[in-house]
């Protein structure tokens, strides 16, 4: 093997005081190889990535003495992060935190001119990268109006630009669909082919298992093990059977009905005005759709990334303008304060953190908690109890989710509007989440969840709402 990255007796921990969260990492990857990265939520995966990068521990913590980060024969440990992306570079995986400017071709020529990229070229170059990677159709939109899916595109976009000899994916195909995981993967095939090699940080692992060239797993504890077999996989919480049996719900009972109801991408009622005078021809989601969502269901919102699944959710809580009519229970949507209808209705947001409002795990939870003494005991249920003092801001993507549905789950809310809720989770949490899920609408809440994980789907709604070609229709549960 023509070895392009040696890792060699690298340990990291924020805190001098603490247990490392990496541990004696030893690893290699050939040129032209694709490795993955598995690890339950939290195991230090992203940790790894920064480390790799340079991040760490530029901006925090402390790694061990006689690490070595070996790219190409050349030692990089020294490195600063802007000098190390010739070597390593590296998309995130809160795709949010990827941007630094308002769209996407701003972004595009703010990379290309921190690479000393001929001015001149940079316009072809933008031209050739975007239409490469299909987001012809993104590059002058406002970052803040994508979807997370097209977030997603938009990042390794930017990342495309970047010669760099490997790149690090932290949950590249979290919010996309089928056919964008096929052209992304196509894409990495590409660069492969031309000697580049990828680092893939991902919790699905059947996506990848036969698609790479090693596996290497990030135990609880901070180790690293090479090509683990099942049984280390299953006892780690990586792959699993979901083993659920969903019940027959034969009684529809009507909670939400959209009549003639049609979405723009762009239209955000409290900025209306300012929208409608920058963007002349608005991009149309839904139109002119009709459709019942029943009481007490799980119900699965699906379709591609960026046709509407979340800007729905935010016209169902009067914060994204809408044409036609909405029924909540009976009464038009129109007709509720903003009061009354968020003691029914929660959203779990795709971006966790912009759910939190306090400085501690331990606070966040209790927060909106109708019994606060069980804050403490749905934090160990979801293995954050020893994170209970730490800004929920510090935690790993996938424990912000844990969070961030725990803490709705305590509002008592009757209905609940779940974004991706096993985005970032390790097949263990999935699980416990889609449970806790099964649970509450058992007990009487009515859920309306978003993925575009097919088995969630299969193995646990009850009811599928299929979001295609600006309509919204009612599907069978295995027809995706």
């Amino acid at each position: 093997m023509n070895v392009l990255l040696e890792v060699s007796n690298l340990s990291f921990r924020f805190d001098q005081k603490k247990h490392h969260l990496l541990h004696d990492i030893n690893f290699t990857i050939g040129k032209g190889e694709v490795l993955l990265l598995v690890g339950a939520s939290g195991s230090g995966k992203s940790t790894l990535a920064s480390v790799l990068t340079g991040f760490y521990p530029e901006n925090g913590g402390y790694v061990s003495d006689n690490f070595s980060i070996v790219v190409d024969g050349k030692e990089i440990k020294d490195k600063k992060p802007q000098s190390r992306v010739k070597y390593i570079c590296q998309s995130f995986q809160n795709a949010d935190s990827y941007f630094s400017m308002d769209t996407l071709r701003k972004e595009m020529i703010f990379t290309l001119e921190n690479m000393a990229y001929p001015r001149d070229r940079i316009d072809a170059q933008i031209d050739r990268i975007s239409r490469k990677n299909v987001v012809v159709d993104l590059l002058e939109r406002d970052i803040r109006t994508l979807s997370m899916g097209e977030k997603q595109r938009a990042a390794f976009a930017v990342l495309d630009l970047i010669d760099s000899h490997i790149y690090i994916l932290d949950e590249p195909f979290a919010n996309l669909d089928a056919k964008r995981i096929k052209a992304l993967q196509q894409e990495i095939d590409k660069k492969v082919q031309l000697g580049k090699s990828f680092i893939i940080i991902d919790h699905n692992y059947d996506v990848w298992c036969d698609k790479v060239d090693q596996v290497l797993l990030m135990t609880k504890e901070g180790h690293i093990i090479c090509n683990p077999n099942d049984a280390i996989l299953t006892e780690q919480g990586i792959i699993g059977e979901f083993g659920n049996s969903k019940d027959n719900k034969t009684i529809k009972e009507e909670l939400i009905r959209l009549e003639n109801f049609s979405l723009y991408a762009e239209h955000n009622v409290f900025r209306r005005k300012w929208y409608e005078k920058k963007i002349k021809n608005p991009k149309l989601l839904i139109d002119n759709a009709s459709i019942t969502i029943y009481k007490h269901h799980l119900t699965a919102l699906v379709g591609k990334s960026g046709i509407g699944k979340s800007t729905l959710f935010n016209a169902l809580l009067k914060v994204h303008d809408y044409s036609g009519n909405v029924y909540i229970e009976g009464t038009e949507l129109k007709d509720y304060k903003l009061e009354q209808l968020y003691k029914k209705m929660g959203l779990i947001f795709q971006n966790p953190s912009i759910q939190f409002v306090t400085v501690k795990v331990k606070d966040e939870i209790a927060i909106g908690a109708s019994d606060k003494s069980k804050s403490n005991d749905m934090l160990a249920k979801i293995d954050l109890l020893e994170k209970k003092e730490l800004s929920p801001f510090l935690l790993s993507e996938g424990q912000k989710r844990r969070l961030a549905v725990t803490c709705m789950i305590m509002g008592n809310k009757t209905i609940l509007l779940v974004d991706e809720p096993t985005y970032g989770q390790d097949f263990k949490n999935a699980k416990q989440i889609m449970d806790m899920f099964k649970m509450l609408s058992k007990s009487g809440v009515s859920i309306i969840f978003t993925t575009h994980d097919k088995r969630i789907v299969e193995e646990y709604a009850d009811d599928v709402i299929f979001i295609d070609h600006k309509k919204i229709v009612r599907k069978d549960v295995h027809d995706r």
